[in-house]
């Protein structure tokens, strides 16, 4: 399966990955954005 996982940093210093599948490291991140909400879909970081 292929993903374009996208690194969502957050205020508080966590980060999130986003993607088709929850398994995205967020060392494989495709993006790295800032984000100020978190939204469906939301993988979590499993660090």
């Amino acid at each position: 399966m292929e993903y374009d996982p996208i690194c969502c940093y957050y205020a508080d210093g966590t980060s999130r990955t986003f993607g088709n599948t929850c398994e995205a490291p967020l060392t494989n991140c495709q993006d790295r954005i800032c984000c100020t909400s978190t939204t469906q879909g939301e993988c979590g970081s499993t660090a």
